[in-house]
């Protein structure tokens, strides 16, 4: 958490952001925090099922159809062309199985 915060206000520092979602789960005290400290406008968005649904039927859309791309970060590029589409079950895994986020 303390990696986003930093990044959050180096960002603030660099550009006039509008507004920042967040998922309130554990990010609610922080989010207060970045309010008062930078004047940051901070919209709660939890992860509720609805919201990952779409965001996931969207998501393995793109990896099936090879049209999910991230240009100009090599770490980030090397992850994405990674991804592979599974049939067993809605989480992401990388070419040999292992799972890419905790499902």
């Amino acid at each position: 958490m303390l990696a986003v915060s930093e990044k959050m206000r180096e960002l603030a520092g660099r550009y006039a952001l509008r507004e920042v979602s967040f998922d309130p789960w554990r990010f609610k005290s922080e989010a207060m925090r970045l309010e008062a400290d930078l004047g940051l406008i901070l919209v709660e968005f939890p992860q509720s099922h609805a919201r990952m649904t779409v965001a996931s039927e969207g998501l393995h859309k793109v990896i099936v159809e090879v049209k999910l791309t991230h240009p100009g970060h090599l770490d980030l590029d090397r992850h994405v062309a990674a991804c592979v589409a599974r049939q067993s079950g809605p989480r992401l895994a990388d070419r040999r199985g292992r799972a890419l986020l905790p499902g």
